[in-house]
């Protein structure tokens, strides 16, 4: 399984399955990290729904967000 995903929009879009920890690995389909999901296209969209997303978590710093 690949980690890289194309989601049209993003530039930087990885499946964190297969991350090594202290015990094991991350699971694959269960955490992605992207770029900034505001420049999806609707084809973006439905890539991100099609992998299983169902939460957003946003963790760039206030100011960041104010700036996009």
């Amino acid at each position: 399984m690949t980690r890289t995903l194309e989601w049209d929009g993003c530039l930087n879009v990885r499946d964190l399955g297969g991350v090594r920890l202290e015990q094991g690995h991350t699971r694959y389909g269960v955490l992605v990290r992207a770029d900034n999901i505001r420049r999806l296209s609707d084809d973006g969209w439905q890539s991100l729904a099609d992998h299983g997303v169902t939460r957003i978590v946003d963790l760039r710093w206030a100011d960041e967000r104010a700036e996009d």
